[in-house]
């Protein structure tokens, strides 16, 4: 690694960035450096407790997002959200993971801010947005080019 040099992101604001020497060493290093996240969350609805939500790898938000698409290319909510936090709630201490696929349908019983709350954080985690899970939630009626799909 040789100098530190300061970069423009994306919306507007500055971070520090080290140059390599090649591309070899630069996937070497992005390869071995440690990406993953976590948010821990006070859910008032639940007495105060602390959840952590933590990040996924690119593997586990694509197999989290077939598996909650419908065949019409709409998210299914229902699916989604109680699977986004087994996927991503943990112990904040331990780091154990807080529930199993087969919590999710009481999980749906909860309070749906605690849910919500949960699950935006865990959208945050993923590198997902409101807005684009609200696109993909809405679902496909025509190609990228704008031709419908229908017969």
């Amino acid at each position: 690694m040789s100098e530190q040099k300061v970069a423009k992101s994306g919306k507007g604001g500055s971070e520090k960035v080290s140059s390599f020497a090649d591309a070899a060493s630069l996937r070497d290093h992005i390869k071995n450096v440690a990406d993953d996240s976590y948010e821990d969350i006070v859910v008032s609805e639940w007495k105060g407790a602390v959840v952590r939500i933590t990040s996924m790898s690119g593997t586990e938000r694509s197999s989290l997002l077939e598996m909650a698409t419908e065949e019409s290319g709409r998210l299914n909510l229902v699916t989604l959200y109680p699977e986004l936090i087994i996927r991503t709630a943990r112990h904040p201490e331990t780091g154990e993971a807080l529930f199993t696929k087969d919590d999710a349908s009481w999980l749906n019983d909860k309070s749906g801010r605690a849910l919500e709350q949960l699950a935006q954080a865990a959208l945050r985690r993923a590198g997902l947005d409101r807005e684009s899970v609200a696109a993909m939630g809405k679902g496909s009626e025509s190609t990228p080019n704008g031709d419908s799909t229908s017969n």
